[in-house]
């Protein structure tokens, strides 16, 4: 059996699409439990500037409406297109399940819950056909559950064009406290690179996936651009974390790491940089422990928690200083309303605008 079926229904409008133009962008979307949120994404989706593209939503077997919301906008916009897992399998299943029927020339990837500015494709095309680049990324702006601004931007680099080499990748993605790398960025990739080197997400990512794909892909020497602008729209909501789950989701970073590890072994330049990772990860446990000692004044804890050499030490140092930078940055922006957001604007600023 194949390892991904696709129901009689949408074969046949497969079948049928092919008749025309293959459609410049594929945008694949995974779907669990999104109903508060992926009506909106689809009819950002939808309203995009460049209208030569499908959408390919597979739904992970949600137990809420998600399912019957994406249904009811596939009936009314043939570029919708709709697939379901029978059980819930995972993103990294799902993703490949999508992208295994796309026919677009680029990939684009978007979450259930985020948005795109309506100009992004057009965009991003743009640069990519400009830049004859395998993947290109722009930034991202955070909004809240209701679409709200947090006033807080990823923009990735700062010269339009700037090249990312597996490297400069892997150096960005070290645990440092930073709050975000490259691995949350959401780019356009050509599908015939992803097909000829037979990419897919490691299925056994629980967290961190998108930063292993990109990995993949820049092992197999994709030339990878940066933008300037930020176009897509990342949505952050609170989720309170207990020190276990801190640890646990750095444990499963920690997985990942060496997965990708296995993956280098023939360049010797990126085991030395993924082992020291994998000593950072082990660092940010020992440091969530040290922190959880200072705050119930533990001497003892805190004593056993500072043991270790010059790298220890100054991991520590680095954490301690972005967390405090972190700190002041999210103080400035609650009490600065007027600050900076982007000359894309806003969600709210787009629903004045968009027909729906």
């Amino acid at each position: 059996t194949d390892k991904f079926s696709v129901d009689s229904k949408l074969l046949e409008r497969l079948m049928k699409d092919n008749l025309a133009e293959d459609p410049r962008v594929s945008v694949i979307m995974p779907v669990y439990n999104d109903e508060a949120f992926v009506g909106e994404a689809l009819n950002y989706v939808l309203a995009q500037t460049e209208s030569n593209f499908e959408i390919i939503v597979c739904d992970d077997a949600s137990t809420d409406d998600s399912a019957l919301i994406v249904g009811q906008l596939a009936s009314t916009d043939r570029r919708v297109k709709t697939l379901r897992n029978h059980v819930n399998r995972g993103v990294c299943f799902t993703r490949d399940r999508a992208i295994s029927v796309a026919r677009g020339q680029w990939i684009a990837l978007l979450d259930g819950d985020d948005c795109y500015h309506p100009q992004r494709l057009q965009k991003m095309l743009q640069f990519a056909e400009m830049q004859d680049a395998d993947m290109v990324a722009d930034g991202f702006l955070l909004i809240d559950e209701n679409g709200k601004r947090s006033g807080e931007e990823f923009v990735p680099c700062k010269q339009a064009g700037k090249k990312v080499n597996v490297r400069a990748y892997v150096e960005n993605g070290m645990p440092s406290g930073r709050r975000f790398n490259f691995g949350y960025l959401k780019p356009m990739i050509r599908r015939d690179f992803v097909a000829r080197h037979a990419l897919s997400y490691h299925p056994d990512a629980w967290c961190g996936q998108d930063f292993v794909f990109y990995f993949e892909c820049l092992l197999h020497d994709a030339d990878f651009r940066l933008m300037k602008g930020s176009y897509y729209y990342y949505r952050k909501y609170p989720r309170p974390r207990t020190v276990e789950s801190k640890i646990k989701r750095t444990r499963r970073h920690q997985e990942n790491n060496r997965f990708m590890l296995q993956r280098a072994k023939t360049r010797p330049d990126l085991v030395i940089l993924l082992k020291k990772r994998d000593r950072f990860f082990n660092y940010s446990v020992r440091y969530e422990n040290l922190m959880t000692a200072v705050k119930a004044m533990n001497l003892a804890g805190v004593l056993q928690g500072w043991k270790g050499g010059r790298e220890y030490w100054g991991f520590c140092l680095r954490m301690l200083a972005r967390r405090l930078i972190n700190r002041v940055k999210s103080r400035l922006r609650a009490f600065s309303p007027s600050h900076r957001w982007s000359d894309v604007g806003t969600t709210q600023d787009l629903h004045a605008r968009l027909p729906f």
